[in-house]
């Protein structure tokens, strides 16, 4: 079965969050990357206002390798996030991420740990943990690998490797900085590699999560 994230039908009044969404999971499954920046920039076009589509940017630049494309444009999402722990994972992560991938890993470190507060986002504490192995700062990566283990006893960083939207070299000295903290790769029988439908599905949940903290933050504004 198919399961690639096919382009739908866009219409002029097709929201700037349903298009950073498309956009977010164009590159984060399909790994169409220049694909979803072009789709990422035209949501910020149609809706500048949009936190999740400047976030959703400054990942896929962080994937292919612009890290101060990739700074500026998460420090503009975490601006206009709502405040909401769910919220403040995703946003604060996509800055953690941007500093690690400019080198300014104390920086990633702080705002990784600032996004561990509000909640235990895998991605984050894989990003947390490779930042302290590159300032080796050993002992605290592998306290964080084991986080990791816990939330995920079947987490095989092989099969990471093969399914992360990081590119090339740099998907390769972050695998090697996980490998460090004490991430391994175990036997593929106790690995269970979830489909891409199935990551699909767990993408939609964790971005539905953040819009509906997004409009109840609203609402009690209001």
């Amino acid at each position: 079965m198919n399961t690639r994230i096919a382009s739908p039908p866009l219409r002029p009044h097709s929201s700037a969050l349903a298009l950073a969404i498309h956009g977010h999971l164009r590159g984060f499954l399909n790994k169409e990357h220049e694909a979803a920046l072009n789709i990422l920039e035209r949501a910020i076009a149609i809706g500048p206002s949009c936190a999740l589509a400047w976030t959703f940017n400054s990942y896929v630049c962080g994937w292919i390798g612009e890290p101060a494309a990739a700074v500026e444009r998460a420090r503009q999402g975490l601006r206009l996030s709502p405040i909401g722990p769910d919220a403040g994972c995703w946003h604060e992560h996509a800055l953690s991420q941007a500093y690690y991938m400019a080198g300014e890993y104390d920086e990633a470190i702080a705002w990784a740990r600032t996004a561990a507060s509000h909640g235990r986002q895998q991605s984050n504490l894989r990003c947390l943990a490779a930042s302290l192995v590159a300032v080796d700062r050993i002992d605290e990566a592998r306290t964080v690998a084991h986080l990791i283990i816990q939330a995920r006893p079947d987490f095989n960083l092989k099969v990471y490797q093969s399914q992360t939207p990081l590119r090339g070299q740099i998907a390769d000295l972050f695998v090697d900085r996980l490998r460090r903290a004490g991430l391994e790769t175990r036997g593929m029988r106790e690995a269970l590699v979830p489909s891409t439908a199935a990551r699909g599905q767990f993408q939609f949940s964790r971005i539905g999560s953040i819009y509906h903290s997004s409009r109840s933050m609203n609402r009690r504004a209001s």
